[in-house]
């Protein structure tokens, strides 16, 4: 029997006598019509991903009309689309122009040049902080006069808990947790960038970066790593290749005997450019205290004390320097359209810090974003769960009837220019920039992609010349690569749904049918 149920503008065969009747033979042929999308959306999942458990769910936001459903109201894990919540909940609670500000105390007096008492960097959880923001707040304790800081250099990191990976990651992601290329979006032979740690400090998107130089033909590279608190040991099993090879150089921490080395692997060829990678570290907030050493030295103030980690501030401490985020509006852009989890972790962490809940945990942020979500978007309590801000955790589940009433609530809300501006655009940009190249799909879906091992996602809005509709494909139980799913799968849905979209036209009070379905 099957799940798949099609409206498309047809809620109902039984005719009544009004003058906006449809002749018999209207009624008959779109019938046919829609029996042949049916059909061909069928044939597709049973031809590509036969064993998958695939839901799927469109609506009209004209009309209100629900114009397609397939296993609609069943729960899925939907990776990455779960940012889509923490972008609802984020600009809902925060405001679209929320900035995170990290600021710089000091508990003593400032006396000869010298600070007599101890410097404490205050983090709010700014998951776009660079270490050139952070050596910007350095130089303006230099131009303040301060040469010289006799006490500790703090690292406040109390607005966040001390559990730096969600609920529901999987132990064996470790695997992923490696490094990529550091230009163009974090995605190496199909593989991402994805268990970064979320702490109440966060500089360079808590990496440090890796180069990796030719040296000569059949010798090993040359690895410089910059400016890591970990001192890792390095083992290189790389090799220069000769002029004119592939590159198929791999750099990951691996867990050796009994401590994390970083293992280089594979080959770059003589002559070319060297190669620069982003390396996750361990402690965010003490890769931020060194940092913090590392630039007073070079802009020329004496570091007398020691380092500390986890001191909160205290009460009557002055605030010497500051530096602001973007406002929250183009954080979520970044989130969105590049499919960031360490942006969308943090937003979901501070959704519990900003309402006084220090230091915030995973627990805490999922109780608000479930009365976010009940409350104002309303959506039922118990029908699902949202344990993390970017979708890794295995534990969440919702519906596409779920994400799609998101996203009608999303249409509809005052930031909603700011969704629409946020989302991936089909063959433009964003993660959907390669994908959905053809003339009737490109630039007509904005969208959010979703992908972990198993598992498949993509929802968003679909415009056509006289509306818009919101939608959703979830699928779990992938045994192919997810990525061959997308085009293979979600890719021929949109062309499907947009071709049945457009096929069915009002003319003269009729339905006039273009093309079949099945020519996808």
């Amino acid at each position: 029997m099957r799940v798949l149920v099609i409206t498309l503008f047809c809620a109902s065969v039984t005719l009544q006598a009004t003058d906006q009747q449809k002749p018999t033979s209207a009624v008959d042929a779109e019938l046919r019509y829609l029996s042949e999308v049916e059909d061909a959306i069928d044939k597709l999942i049973e031809q590509t991903a036969p064993h998958a458990h695939v839901g799927i769910c469109v609506t009209s936001l004209k009309t209100g009309e629900i114009i397609m459903q397939r296993n609609a109201d069943k729960l899925f894990v939907p990776a990455s689309n779960t940012k889509l919540f923490t972008a609802a909940a984020a600009l809902s609670l925060l405001g679209k122009d929320y900035q995170f500000v990290t600021k710089i105390f000091s508990d003593g007096s400032l006396q000869h040049g010298s600070v007599l008492g101890n410097i404490y960097v205050q983090g709010v959880g700014d998951p776009s902080m660079t270490k050139e923001d952070l050596r910007a707040m350095v130089q303006k304790l230099k131009d303040a006069g301060i040469q010289q800081i006799m006490g500790d250099i703090v690292i406040d990191s109390n607005e966040f808990d001390i559990q730096l990976h969600g609920p529901g990651w999987s132990a064996d992601m470790e695997e992923y947790y490696s490094v990529t290329p550091f230009l163009g979006v974090t995605k190496d032979n199909g593989r991402f960038l994805t268990k970064m740690p979320v702490d109440s400090v966060a500089v360079d998107h808590n990496c440090v970066l890796c180069w990796v130089k030719p040296t000569a033909q059949g010798k090993s590279p040359m690895i410089k790593v910059e400016d890591s608190y970990e001192n890792l040991p390095i083992i290189n099993v790389a090799k220069t290749s000769a002029k004119k090879t592939k590159a198929t150089i791999k750099v990951e921490r691996r867990w050796f005997s009994d401590r994390f080395v970083i293992l280089v692997e594979g080959s770059i060829p003589i002559g070319s450019a060297p190669l620069l990678f982003k390396l996750p570290v361990t402690a965010p907030d003490r890769q931020c205290g060194f940092l913090m050493s590392l630039l007073c030295a070079e802009i020329g103030i004496e570091h007398i004390g020691e380092t500390v980690i986890g001191q909160p501030t205290p009460p009557q401490a002055a605030q010497l320097a500051e530096h602001r985020s973007q406002p929250l509006h183009e954080l979520i852009a970044v989130m969105l359209k590049t499919s960031d989890n360490l942006y969308a972790d943090a937003l979901f962490k501070k959704l519990a810090s900003h309402q006084g809940l220090k230091p915030a945990s995973w627990q805490q942020a999922s109780t608000i974003m479930r009365d976010f979500l009940v409350t104002q978007v309303h959506l039922p309590a118990n029908e699902l769960v949202v344990t993390d801000g970017s979708g890794l955790s295995r534990y969440n589940l919702v519906s596409p009837a779920h994400m799609v009433q998101l996203l009608t609530w999303l249409h509809a809300c005052t930031f909603c220019d700011v969704i629409k501006e946020s989302l991936s655009v089909a063959g433009v940009d964003g993660t959907l920039a390669a994908r959905m190249q053809l003339p009737e799909l490109h630039g007509k879906i904005r969208g959010k992609t979703g992908t972990l091992l198993g598992l498949s996602s993509l929802s968003g809005y679909l415009y056509t010349e006289d509306d818009v509709y919101a939608f959703s494909i979830l699928t779990n139980g992938l045994t192919d690569s997810p990525l061959h799913y997308e085009a293979a799968v979600e890719d021929k849905l949109c062309q499907i749904l947009m071709t049945s979209l457009k096929n069915i036209r009002k003319k003269n009070g009729e339905e006039v049918i273009a093309a079949s379905a099945r020519s996808v």
